[in-house]
């Protein structure tokens, strides 16, 4: 599985410049492994192109920012994972949910946090108690913007924990 975490940066009015960063992290059915790490300048239909390549996409306000600047992007709202949103979901008792920056903007810190405060989250859902996982699941596994989520929880699977769609008839 490719699991590519992103950041824009650089004008965002042109589809040919700016320093777009993203890494990819591949899973291997029991371990997250960090394989490569790509800093380099490319142009947002380059980065289009390696996101459709990839299982899921990762980034912090996809779909309030950076998923409407990607212009060649295919299936735009299928596997993108919002850490803004997952993060104000699982991590509920926090009044901020925006990622620690230094001063100077650092695209790949960015990318890489990022994909901290996913990890951070999927270890507070595995620990959530079975019912609320459950609650969670039925009642956001068919919205778009954490219906993904969920779908990669199930993708990786942690000690065999998949959560299942129920009837109301089971969930009462």
């Amino acid at each position: 599985m490719i699991i590519s975490t992103f950041d824009l940066y650089g004008d965002e009015n042109s589809n040919n410049h700016g320093t777009n960063i993203y890494h990819d992290v591949f899973f291997d059915g029991k371990n997250i492994n960090y394989k490569k790490i790509i800093e380099k300048k490319i142009n947002k239909i380059e980065l289009s192109n390696i996101l459709n390549n990839s299982n899921y996409k990762i980034c912090h306000n996809f779909f309030g920012y950076d998923g409407s600047k990607l212009p060649t992007l295919k299936n735009h709202k299928k596997n993108n994972i919002d850490t803004l949103l997952i993060d104000s979901l699982i991590s509920f008792n926090k009044t901020h949910h925006n990622l620690k920056k230094s001063i100077n903007n650092d695209p790949l810190e960015d990318a890489k946090s990022t994909f901290s405060v996913l990890e951070k989250n999927i270890k507070i859902f595995h620990n959530l108690d079975d019912n609320i996982k459950i609650i969670l699941f039925n009642l956001l596994n068919e919205n778009e913007y954490y219906n993904d989520f969920f779908n990669f929880y199930n993708d990786i699977n942690i000690n065999g924990n998949k959560i299942k769609k129920l009837s109301i008839i089971e969930l009462l």
